[in-house]
């Protein structure tokens, strides 16, 4: 799913789209916002010759903050003949990944052409495990690298490869095939593939080894415009796992919520009913107070005389 590019600067920090949809911001639950991220992910890079230029732009921050909140890049200009979408289908025997209906299998079938079946452990619907979604992510990448070479060919390649991951991950989550655990803790694997892709290395914690020249992401004399994409991808990382761990959080809350709900209704006390047949009973002589019974005789006595 691709979510509108909205501004995430709200109380919560939470993007509006996903609010009532029993995703995030229920119950509360905050996470990180997006000019947060980037500004972690700016963090991340310093020493990598990022432009000051860019740095201190407040229109490059704003467009890369919305682009972190949508989890998308905006298309990429001057992309032609780019690789279709990888998505999750449901079949007879379980998900199959692929660009069509008919769909790519991933349980078993010889023919599988984009994740051995073993790599892709399903549990009913569910995808089981991070290491099946960091396997998802790979197969994405391989998919739309098949044409990339270098700078304006990496990004038509590398780009949508993000924009898809982002958005299976996105749709498995809600559809409940994946987990949001899950989700969170794989989704670095989609900024370390965009390194990778691009000649260079990174992980979580952000930028590794950014060559100085020959590969399409590179430092020198300044972090180009590929390195700084992936500044962006590296913030869409913190902004998503955040948004995946709350998720979680929240998901946690209400199950526990509810069986803390469920063992009190259970220990409440039942009411006895009536009999059948058996009328309420009625007031008798044993009810009038003592009180009564002395004005009574003084009452009797009066009379008497």
């Amino acid at each position: 799913m691709a979510y509108a590019q909205l501004s995430t600067r709200n109380t919560s920090g939470l993007h509006p789209n996903l609010r009532g949809l029993g995703f995030l911001g229920d119950n509360g639950t905050s996470a990180i916002t997006a000019d947060a991220a980037f500004q972690q992910a700016l963090s991340a890079y310093a020493g990598k010759n990022v432009n000051s230029r860019d740095s201190g732009n407040p229109a490059w921050i704003s467009a890369n903050e919305q682009q972190i909140a949508a989890g998308q890049f905006n298309p990429y200009p001057g992309c032609t003949g780019q690789a279709p979408n990888v998505n999750l289908f449901q079949t007879a025997s379980g998900l199959a990944l692929g660009t069509t209906a008919a769909g790519v299998g991933i349980l078993g079938s010889s023919s599988v052409g984009l994740i051995p079946a073993a790599a892709v452990p399903v549990v009913g619907w569910v995808i089981a495990g991070v290491g099946a979604i960091v396997s998802i992510i790979g197969a994405i990448f391989k998919h739309h690298a098949a044409a990339v070479t270098r700078d304006l060919n990496f990004s038509c390649g590398a780009v949508p490869a993000v924009n898809n991951a982002f958005r299976l991950i996105a749709q498995a989550v809600q559809s409940g095939n994946m987990s949001p655990t899950d989700a969170a803790n794989a989704l670095p694997e989609i900024y370390s593939q965009f390194m990778a892709a691009g000649g260079a290395s990174g992980s979580e914690s952000g930028p590794g080894g950014i060559p100085s020249g020959g590969t399409a992401i590179n430092d020198s004399p300044y972090c180009n415009s590929n390195c700084e994409l992936s500044i962006c991808v590296l913030g869409m990382v913190i902004y998503w796992r955040a948004q995946y761990q709350a998720l979680a959080a929240q998901q946690a809350y209400e199950k526990n919520a509810a069986v803390q709900s469920a063992q009190a209704s259970a220990t409440q006390p039942a009411e006895s009913p009536a009999s059948p047949g058996t009328p309420a009973a009625k007031p008798g002589l044993e009810s009038v107070p003592p009180w009564a019974w002395i004005a009574l005789a003084l009452f009797g006595a009066w009379a008497v005389l």
